[in-house]
C-alpha cells in the first residue's frame, strides 16, 4: 500500500464529509438530546476517526457495514431522544441509503468504462467514486427530506405514489437480475446496478414504515393533547356553572342590599346606611381580583386560576406586562399557559410533610424581551423527578392523561419555532420559553 500525502488528506476530507452526512441525516429524523449538545463534537469525533480508518486499510465494499451500523446505533442512543426502535429503523435507512449510493457510483463509473473493480466481487472504491457516493447519499437524504414535507403539506398522491411503485421496482430488478444468470448474460455491472436499485428501494420501504410511525406518533400526541384540553373544558364549564351560580346569588344579594340601604334611608338613618354599606364591601365576594392585562384570554385564565391556586395554601407572585400583538393564537396561548400552571401547582401540591417547612411557591412571568415574547415559570416541588428518553415523565398516579403537560407546551413552542429550556435545583423547578414576535 504506497500512500502518499496527498491520499491522507483526501482520506480526512471523504472522512469529514461521511461524518456531516451521517449527522445530517441524524438531525433530520431524529430528535437531538439538548442536555448532550455541548458533547456532540466526541461522538463526530469517533465517528470521523472509524471512517477515516476504513480509507486507511482500504477497506472493500460492504466490508464496514457492520461495524458502521453498530457505531451509528450507539452514537444515536448517546445523543438522540427518541426511542430505540425509531433510533433502529433510523440507522437501517442510513445504512441502505449510503451503499445504495456506493453501489450507485460504482455502477455509474462502470458503464462509462472506467476499470475500478479490478476483477474483485466487493471492490475497493477509489476516491472520486466514494466523492461521488457521498453526493448521492447527500441528495437522497435531501429527497426522502422533501417526500416527508409533501405528507406534511397533505400532498398525498405524488407521496403514496412512491411507495406504491417501490415494491414493483424491486420485484423488476430480481427479475431481471434472475433472467442474466439463468441467460449466462450476468456481468459485475448489472450486478452492481440491480443491487443499487434494490437496496434504494428496501430504503425507501424502510423509510415509508419510520414515516408511518412518525404519524403513529403524531396521531397519539394529538390524542393526549385532546384528552388534555378535555379534562381543561370539563373543568373549565365546571367553573362556568360555579360562576353563574355565584353570580345569581350575588344579584340576589345585591337586590336584598339595596332593599335594606333603601329602607335605612328612607328612615333618615345615615350612620346605618353607611354602617351597612361598609359591611357589604368587606364582603370577599365584592373584593375578589379581577386581572386587567389587556388580553382578555389571559385575564379570563388568571382569573379562574389564580384564586384556586392560592385556594391550595399555594403563594403565587405575578409579573404580567404583555405586549399588545402576540405570537401566539389565542387557543395555543391558553393551553399553553394553563399547561405551564396546572404543572407547576400539582407539584407544589405534591410536596409532603417533610416538606412542610419550605414555602409552596409559584412564580410567573410574562413580557416582551426584544424580538421575543418571554414567559418564566418557577415553582418549589419535593425534589423527585422521573427523566427518561430524553424526557421529563410524570410522577402522576393517572398516567393515562398525565405527563403530557410538558409534552403539549414543547408541541406549541415547536410551532412557532421557540426555545424551551427547563432546569431545576433540589428544591426548585423553572421553565424559560422565548417565542419570536
Amino acid at each position: 500500500m504506497n500512500l502518499q500525502i496527498s491520499d491522507y488528506a483526501i482520506f480526512g476530507v471523504l472522512s469529514a464529509i461521511e461524518t456531516y452526512i451521517l449527522w445530517f441525516f441524524f438531525n433530520t429524523f431524529l430528535k437531538p438530546a439538548k442536555q448532550r449538545e455541548h458533547h456532540i463534537w466526541i461522538g463526530k469525533a469517533i465517528y470521523f476517526v472509524f471512517q477515516y480508518l476504513t480509507y486507511f486499510f482500504s477497506l472493500p465494499l460492504f466490508s464496514s457495514a457492520v461495524p458502521t451500523f453498530f457505531i451509528a446505533i450507539i452514537l444515536s442512543l448517546i445523543f438522540f431522544e427518541d426511542d430505540l426502535l425509531y433510533k433502529t429503523i433510523t440507522v437501517y435507512i442510513f445504512i441502505f441509503l449510503f451503499y445504495a449510493s456506493r453501489t450507485f457510483a460504482l455502477a455509474g463509473f462502470l458503464q462509462f468504462g472506467n476499470h475500478v473493480a479490478g476483477g474483485a466481487r466487493f471492490p475497493v472504491l477509489p476516491n472520486h467514486v466514494q466523492a461521488v457516493a457521498c453526493i448521492l447519499a447527500l441528495f437522497s437524504t435531501w429527497l426522502l427530506q422533501f417526500f416527508q414535507s409533501l405528507r406534511h403539506r397533505g400532498r398525498m398522491t405524488l407521496y403514496d405514489l412512491m411507495y406504491a411503485v417501490a415494491p414493483a421496482v424491486f420485484l423488476t430488478s430480481l427479475i431481471i437480475l434472475f433472467r442474466l444468470e439463468l441467460s449466462g448474460q450476468r456481468s459485475s455491472m448489472s450486478y452492481y446496478w440491480g443491487s443499487a436499485v434494490c437496496l434504494f428501494v428496501v430504503t425507501i420501504i424502510l423509510f415509508y414504515h419510520l414515516d408511518k410511525i412518525t404519524i403513529i406518533n403524531e396521531n397519539r400526541l394529538r390524542t393526549r393533547l385532546a384528552m388534555s384540553l378535555l379534562e381543561e373544558d370539563k373543568a373549565r364549564f365546571g367553573e362556568l356553572i360555579s360562576q353563574q351560580e355565584e353570580t345569581l346569588r350575588i344579584k340576589h344579594d345585591i337586590r336584598q342590599h339595596l332593599m335594606t340601604l333603601q329602607y335605612l334611608l328612607g328612615e333618615k338613618d345615615l350612620d346605618g346606611a353607611r354602617s351597612y354599606l361598609d359591611r357589604v364591601l368587606e364582603q370577599t365576594v365584592l373584593n375578589n381580583h379581577l386581572f386587567t392585562t389587556g388580553n382578555p384570554i389571559v385575564d379570563s385564565l388568571m382569573s379562574r386560576k389564580i384564586p384556586h391556586i392560592k385556594s391550595q395554601g399555594i403563594d403565587i407572585q405575578l409579573n404580567m406586562m404583555i405586549p399588545t400583538h402576540l405570537p401566539v393564537d389565542d387557543m395555543d396561548l391558553c393551553v399553553l399557559l394553563s399547561n405551564l400552571l396546572i404543572n407547576a401547582q400539582e407539584a407544589c401540591e405534591r410536596m409532603q410533610a417533610q416538606d412542610e417547612g419550605r414555602k409552596r411557591s409559584i412564580q410567573l412571568d410574562m413580557s416582551q424581551k426584544k424580538d421575543f415574547l418571554y414567559i418564566y415559570v418557577e415553582n418549589s416541588y419535593n425534589g423527585k423527578l422521573i427523566y427518561q428518553n430524553g424526557r421529563y415523565q410524570s410522577t402522576k398516579e393517572n398516567t393515562n392523561i398525565s405527563g403530557i403537560g410538558l409534552n403539549n407546551i414543547g408541541i406549541i413552542v415547536d410551532k412557532y419555532h421557540g426555545i424551551m429550556e427547563i432546569t431545576h435545583d433540589a428544591e426548585t423547578f423553572r421553565v424559560r420559553i422565548m417565542l419570536p414576535m
